[in-house]
C-alpha cells in the first residue's frame, strides 16, 4: 500500500474517531442538560465559572454567556444576606482541597429568591491550579415547606399558649384564630360559622378580612341549599378546592357568594363536638386560583382543633355558671324559704299569744260581765227612775243624770267589747257593695259633720265577698279613730282595687298619724293613746278580717295622716 493510500486510511479513522467522540460529547452534554440542577466548573480562586449546564438558564433566568463571562458572577448574584458566610465557606474549602455542601440563596434575573443546595468537590489534577466541580440543586420548594411549617407551629403554638383560650372566652379567642390563620397562610377572608340547634341555618359568628383588617358577622346560609358541601365537609377532615367555582364539593356557593365576592380557592375544616359537626372554619382566597398543599390543610384542620376547644371550653365555663347561679338562686331561695318559715313561725307564736291574751281577757270578761252588767241595770233603771220623777225645774239634776246615762252606756259598750273578743264568730259572706258599706258605716260615727268622706274604688273592687255587718263594723272603728285623730275637721279618703287575687282596700286621713313608738303596737289588745280608749277596736278589727282569711295592716304612706289597708281574698266575681 502507498503512503498516500495509508494517509487516506487514517484520515478516515481520525474521521470516524471524532465522530465519535463528538457523539458521546453531545450525550453527555444532554446527559448534564437533564440533571435536576445546575452542573458548573469555577476557578477555585477567582470562583469564575468556566461551564454551566443549561439548567443554570431555566432555574435562574440570566444566559449562559453571562455566567462565564462575568469574573464575579456567582457571588455578585449571591443574596445580600446570604453572601458573606457563602463566599467564605467556598472559599475555606477551596483552600483546604475538600469537598463541601452548603445551602444560600441566589437572586433570580426575575427579581426572585431561589434556594440552592450546593455540592462542591475540589479537583487538584494541576495542584498550581486547582478547579471546583458541582451541582447546583433547586431546594427552594422544601424552603418554603419548611418556613410555612415554622410558621404554622409557632401559630399554633401561639394558640395553645394565648389568654383567651385560657380564659374560655370563645368570641376572643375566635377573633385571634382568625387572624392568625390570615397572617399564616396568607388568606384575605377567614370566619367561624355555627349552626342553629336544628341544623338547618350556618350562622357567620365572625369573619376577618385581612386587608382592611375588619371584623364583622350575622350572615346566615341555608344548609338545605349546599347538600354537596355539608356532605363533604361531614366526611373528612378538611374540605380543599382549588378552583372552588368549579369544584363539585363548593360550585353551589359560586353564584351566590363566591363570585360576587371574588373568591376562587376554599379551604375550610369542620368543628366537632362529640363527633357531630356543629359548624365551619373557612378560609378562602381572594384573586388567581390557589392550590392547597398539603401542610396548609393539616394546619388548617389543627386550628379548627383549637376552636373547637375554644367553643367547648366556653359552654363549659358558661354551665359552669349556670350551675354556680342556679346553687346561689338555690340556696338564695332556701334562705328565703326559711326566713319566711320562721317569720310564719313568729307570726304564729305572736298570734298565739295575743289569742292567749284575747281568751284570758274574755275568760275575765265573761266572768265578771254578769256580775258588771246586773249593777249597771240597776243604774240604768234608778237614773230612768228618777229622770221621769224629777221636776222639770232642777236642770243641775237633770245634767248630772244625763252623765249617768252617758257613762253607763260606755260601760256596757266597754263589756261588749270584751264579750266580742270571746265570740267566734264565722263570717256570713254575701256580695256588698263596699262604696254603699262605707257610707253607712260613715253615718254613725258621732263629731262626723266637720269631715268630709271621699270614696275612689275601682270598678273592679266595687262588690266585694265580706260579712257586711263586720265589714261596717271594721270600717266604722276606722272612721271613729280618724275622726277622733283629726279632732272632727278634715278629710278621709277610702280606695279599692284589685291587686293579684286580692281586694286592697285602704283608709287614710288628714290627722297627725301614728307615733313612731305606736307603730307596733297599735293592735296590741288593751293598748291605747286615747284619755278614755279601752284599746280593743283595732285588735278586734284584725280579728274580724283575718276570719274573712285577709289581713288588717297599717301602711307607710309618704303622707301625713294615718292609712289603714285592708287585704281580703277575692271571691267569684
Amino acid at each position: 500500500m502507498s503512503s498516500g493510500s495509508s494517509r487516506r486510511v487514517s484520515d478516515r479513522d481520525d474521521t470516524r474517531e471524532l465522530s465519535r467522540l463528538q457523539r458521546r460529547v453531545g450525550k453527555l452534554e444532554h446527559l448534564l442538560d437533564v440533571v435536576d440542577g445546575i452542573v458548573w466548573e469555577a476557578d477555585s480562586r477567582t470562583f469564575q465559572f468556566s461551564y454551566v449546564s443549561r439548567q443554570a438558564e431555566r432555574l435562574l433566568g440570566y444566559p449562559l454567556e453571562q455566567w462565564t463571562s462575568e469574573r464575579d458572577f456567582w457571588s455578585s448574584h449571591l443574596h445580600p444576606d446570604d453572601r458573606e458566610r457563602a463566599v467564605r465557606y467556598c472559599a475555606g474549602a477551596a483552600r483546604g482541597g475538600r469537598g463541601a455542601e452548603f445551602e444560600y440563596r441566589m437572586i433570580t434575573a426575575d427579581g426572585g429568591v431561589l434556594w440552592l443546595h450546593d455540592i462542591v468537590t475540589v479537583d487538584t489534577t494541576d495542584p498550581s491550579a486547582p478547579m471546583l466541580r458541582g451541582l447546583m440543586i433547586d431546594i427552594t420548594s422544601r424552603k418554603q415547606t419548611e418556613q410555612r411549617l415554622a410558621r404554622q407551629h409557632q401559630a399554633l403554638l401561639g394558640l395553645a399558649k394565648s389568654a383567651e383560650l385560657a380564659r374560655a372566652e370563645f368570641p376572643d379567642f375566635s377573633r385571634l384564630a382568625l387572624e392568625t390563620a390570615a397572617q399564616t397562610m396568607g388568606v384575605e377572608r377567614n370566619s367561624v360559622w355555627l349552626f342553629n340547634r336544628d341544623r338547618s341555618v350556618l350562622r357567620c359568628e365572625d369573619l376577618y378580612e385581612r386587608t382592611p383588617h375588619r371584623h364583622s358577622d350575622g350572615v346566615e346560609l341555608e344548609a338545605a341549599n349546599f347538600p354537596r358541601y355539608f356532605a363533604a365537609l361531614a366526611a373528612g377532615r378538611f374540605v380543599a378546592a382549588d378552583d372552588a367555582r368549579t369544584d363539585s364539593k363548593t360550585s353551589e356557593f359560586a353564584e351566590s357568594y363566591l363570585i360576587p365576592l371574588g373568591i376562587t380557592s376554599m379551604l375550610d375544616a369542620p368543628l366537632r363536638v362529640a363527633g357531630e359537626v356543629i359548624g365551619v372554619v373557612c378560609h378562602e382566597h381572594v384573586g388567581a386560583t390557589r392550590t392547597w398543599t398539603q401542610d396548609e390543610r393539616d394546619f388548617a384542620a389543627s386550628s379548627a382543633n383549637f376552636v373547637e376547644l375554644s367553643l367547648e371550653a366556653q359552654r363549659r365555663k358558661e354551665a359552669e355558671r349556670l350551675a354556680r347561679s342556679a346553687q346561689r338562686q338555690l340556696l338564695a331561695q332556701q334562705r328565703l324559704e326559711t326566713e319566711r318559715v320562721e317569720r310564719e313561725l313568729e307570726r304564729i307564736r305572736d298570734r298565739l299569744v295575743e289569742q292567749t291574751r284575747l281568751s284570758t281577757i274574755g275568760q275575765v270578761a265573761a266572768s265578771i260581765a254578769h256580775e258588771l252588767r246586773n249593777p249597771l241595770g240597776a243604774i240604768r233603771n234608778a237614773q230612768f227612775f228618777l229622770t221621769r220623777r224629777l221636776a222639770d225645774g232642777e236642770p243641775k239634776w237633770s245634767e248630772h243624770l244625763g252623765i249617768i246615762e252617758q257613762e253607763v252606756n260606755s260601760a256596757d259598750r266597754i263589756i261588749g267589747n270584751l264579750l266580742e273578743m270571746t265570740r267566734v264568730k264565722e263570717p256570713r259572706k254575701e256580695r256588698v257593695d263596699l262604696a254603699e258599706a262605707a257610707r253607712s258605716a260613715f253615718e254613725r260615727i258621732e263629731g262626723r259633720a266637720a269631715v268630709e268622706l271621699e270614696a275612689r274604688i275601682d270598678p273592679g273592687s266595687r262588690l266585694i265577698e265580706a260579712d257586711r255587718e263586720q265589714l261596717q263594723q271594721v270600717l266604722a272603728e276606722l272612721f271613729n279613730n280618724a275622726v277622733q285623730a283629726m279632732d272632727g275637721r278634715g278629710g278621709i279618703r277610702v280606695t279599692a282595687h284589685v291587686t293579684g287575687n286580692e281586694d286592697l282596700i285602704t283608709v287614710a286621713d288628714d290627722g297627725p298619724g301614728v307615733a313612731p313608738a305606736s307603730r307596733d303596737l297599735v293592735f296590741e289588745p288593751l293598748y291605747t293613746t286615747k284619755a278614755k280608749g279601752t284599746g280593743l277596736g283595732l285588735p278586734i278589727c284584725r280579728q274580724i278580717i283575718e276570719r274573712h282569711g285577709g289581713s288588717l295592716a297599717l301602711m307607710e304612706h309618704g303622707a301625713a295622716g294615718a292609712c289603714f289597708a285592708i287585704r281580703l281574698p277575692r271571691g267569684r266575681r
